[in-house]
């Protein structure tokens, strides 16, 4: 009797074990090919689109916009590159990690924060909203995009500077890893990231932005099967006492 509690209690902790994995549902790193994202452009001067190349960690494939200036100010004014995954269906109900490797070099001074990067997210079709800063667990991002000129991306929570560096203007942004909680997804739910970055008049250090290894991780709650294998152990502890 004391064998069956025991093997039964084992077999629901390997249970509840493989029901709390992580799962990684999603990953596209972008050596096969450009991973069927589409790049656009908001801005009829806009120069430096999103381009697919050799430009990732490591020399691997990857997308990446040059970002740069429009050609003086005031006018014309600052434009976005819009770099848009495919659609992504989420296999399983729980919270959903996104993960993803950038490196980055925005215009950042003392008096605002000029051009930027902001995570687009649309889920089940809505309407693409951005990523609020709150929901990053690892490097989000470092700043506001400036309202003195106002244009489509003045008061965002965006990506500034240069990545990896905790200095302004010195052009040396090399690659990090970043990692934000989508919060409780359901299975079925279909999500689409964007990644937005703007530019304005002035030039800045190249690449603007590149963007690799895409992810995302389904964090499922701990079960409660993990609660009864416990509890059919600490049963057999009490018989073993008696």
């Amino acid at each position: 009797m004391k064998m069956r509690i025991l093997v039964t209690a084992l077999v629901l902790l390997s249970l509840a074990v493989g029901a709390d994995a992580d799962v990684l549902f999603y990953s596209e790193d972008f050596n096969a090919g450009n991973g069927g994202y589409t790049a656009t452009s908001v801005g009829t001067t806009a120069p430096a689109p999103w381009t697919y190349g050799a430009t990732g960690v490591g020399s691997s494939g990857a997308w990446t916009a040059l970002g740069g200036e429009t050609g003086g100010w005031p006018t014309p004014p600052p434009y976005e590159q819009l770099l848009t995954s495919p659609t992504i269906t989420v296999p399983y109900t729980g919270k959903v990690l996104l993960e993803f490797d950038h490196l980055y070099n925005f215009e950042v001074d003392p008096d605002g924060t000029w051009d930027g990067g902001t995570v687009m997210l649309s889920i089940n079709g809505g309407a693409l909203a951005p990523l609020p800063a709150s929901l990053f667990d690892l490097n989000g991002y470092g700043g506001v995009i400036q309202s003195i000129y106002p244009w489509s991306m003045s008061g965002l929570d965006a990506f500034s500077g240069s990545s990896g560096s905790s200095e302004l203007d010195n052009g040396l942004g090399r690659f990090i890893h970043s990692v934000a909680d989508l919060g409780e997804l359901n299975a079925g739910d279909t999500v689409q990231v964007q990644f937005r970055g703007g530019w304005d008049w002035f030039s800045y250090f190249e690449p603007g932005w590149t963007v690799d290894n895409v992810q995302m991780t389904h964090v499922p709650e701990p079960a409660t099967l993990s609660l009864l294998a416990l509890g059919g152990l600490g049963l057999l502890r009490r018989r073993r006492r008696a």
